[in-house]
C-alpha cells in the first residue's frame, strides 16, 4: 500500500525544527484579526540561526517569501525562500543559490525582480544585484553609489514607473537613489543625519514616504518618516509614534487608494519588543496605533508587510526567540509569517 502522506506543518508549529530531510509542505496561516495569537503564525526558523529581513515577491497566483539567514556568529548568510501558489500551502524552506560569496543578504523585490547584496565580509563593499524571479541564477549588477558595506541594508521598492532604493552609506546617513531602468541609479540624496534602517515606499499621489531611525538626546531610538515628490526635497521629519522612546524597524505597506500603513516595534512588557501598526494618509496624517502582537506572543523584529492577491495583508517578521545570557544579543531569530484580514484604522 502507498505510504500515508506526511502531515502539514500547521500554523503555530516551528516548521524549521522538522527533520531537514523531510520536505513536507507548509500550511499557510488563515487571515486573522488583531492582536495575533500563536495559532495565527507560521514559524520557519531554525535554532541557532538568525533570520533578519524578509521580502514578499511575485505577481499573479505564485507568491514567494525570501529572507536572509545568518549564523549566530554573523560569519555567513544565505537567502532562503518558500513559495505558494494559492496562499494555503507552501513549499518547505530552502536556500536559494544566488552566488558563491560568503554573505548573501538584503532581499527585496520590485515587480518580477529580486534584489540582493553579496560580499566577502560584513564590512566589505558588497555587490548589489538583481535577478528575474524566473531565472535567479542570472544576476545582473546594479549600480548604486554609497552602499559601502552589507550593513547599509539597501532596500528597493517601486515608485510609480521608477525604482527607489533606500540605504545608509559608510557614514551611516540614510540615503535615497532613483532609477528608471532598475539598474542604473541616480546620485544618492542624504535624507537625514546618521541613522539606520532606511526604507522608501510609494505613498500615492506621486509622493514617496521615507522612514529611518536614529537616537535623539536621551531617547535610545526614534523612528521618523519624511515625504517627497521629487526625491530631492523632503518634508520635515515626523515621529512614527510618540508612545515610546525606543522605536525600531519601521516599514510601510501602501494602502488601497493612497497612504501607507507603518509597521514598527517598541518594548512593551517583560519579553521586550511588541509589534504595532498605524496608517499614514497621503497628506501625512496619522491614524490610531493598533497592537499587532501581544507581549506574550514573542519578541518581533524587522516587520514587513505585503498585499496578497485577495486583498488581505501578508506579514513577516523575525521573532527573537533566544538571546545570549551575557550580552543580551539575539542567538536565534525565527522568520514568522501571518496573514491579516485588513488594514490599520484610517486617520480621523
Amino acid at each position: 500500500a502507498d505510504a500515508a502522506p506526511p502531515p502539514d506543518a500547521a500554523p503555530g508549529v516551528d516548521a524549521g525544527a522538522a527533520d531537514a530531510a523531510v520536505e513536507r509542505p507548509l500550511r499557510m496561516p488563515a487571515a486573522a484579526t488583531l492582536p495575533l495569537v500563536e495559532a495565527n503564525l507560521l514559524r520557519v526558523g531554525v535554532s541557532g540561526q538568525i533570520d533578519v529581513a524578509a521580502a514578499f515577491c511575485g505577481t499573479g497566483a505564485r507568491l514567494s517569501v525570501f529572507w536572509d539567514r545568518f549564523d549566530a556568529a554573523f560569519s555567513s548568510s544565505r537567502v532562503w525562500a518558500i513559495h505558494t501558489e494559492d496562499l494555503t500551502r507552501a513549499t518547505a524552506p530552502a536556500a536559494v543559490d544566488l552566488g558563491p560569496e560568503r554573505f548573501v543578504a538584503n532581499p527585496s523585490c520590485v515587480g518580477d525582480y529580486l534584489y540582493f547584496a553579496s560580499s566577502t565580509g560584513l564590512s566589505s563593499r558588497p555587490v548589489v544585484s538583481r535577478a528575474r524571479l524566473a531565472a535567479l541564477g542570472e544576476r545582473v549588477a546594479v549600480a548604486v553609489t554609497g552602499v559601502d558595506t552589507l550593513l547599509g541594508w539597501p532596500h528597493f521598492n517601486a515608485w510609480g514607473a521608477r525604482t527607489a532604493v533606500a540605504f545608509r552609506d559608510g557614514t551611516s546617513a540614510p540615503h535615497l537613489a532613483l532609477s528608471v531602468d532598475g539598474v542604473a541609479f541616480s546620485a544618492p540624496v542624504a535624507v537625514s543625519e546618521p541613522g539606520a534602517l532606511a526604507n522608501a515606499v510609494d505613498l500615492g499621489g506621486g509622493a514617496l514616504l521615507f522612514s529611518y531611525q536614529r537616537p535623539v538626546g536621551g531617547e535610545p531610538m526614534v523612528s521618523f518618516f519624511r515625504t517627497t515628490t521629487d526625491g530631492v526635497a523632503f518634508s520635515p521629519e515626523a515621529r512614527v509614534t510618540a508612545n515610546a522612546s525606543n522605536v525600531h524597524d519601521t516599514s510601510a505597506l501602501p494602502r488601497p487608494g493612497g497612504g501607507v500603513d507603518l509597521y514598527y516595534i517598541y518594548p512593551k512588557g517583560p519579553l521586550g519588543f511588541t509589534l504595532f501598526r498605524r496608517a499614514v494618509s497621503a497628506a501625512g496624517a496619522l491614524g490610531p496605533e493598533e497592537t499587532v502582537t501581544t507581549p506574550g506572543l514573542g519578541e518581533p523584529s524587522k516587520p514587513v508587510a505585503a498585499r496578497a492577491p485577495d486583498g488581505t495583508v501578508l506579514l513577516a517578521y523575525a521573532d527573537i526567540t533566544a538571546r545570549d545570557v551575557t550580552t543580551g544579543e539575539p542567538t536565534t531569530q525565527e522568520l514568522t509569517i501571518a496573514r491579516l484580514q485588513g488594514d490599520a484604522p484610517p486617520p480621523p
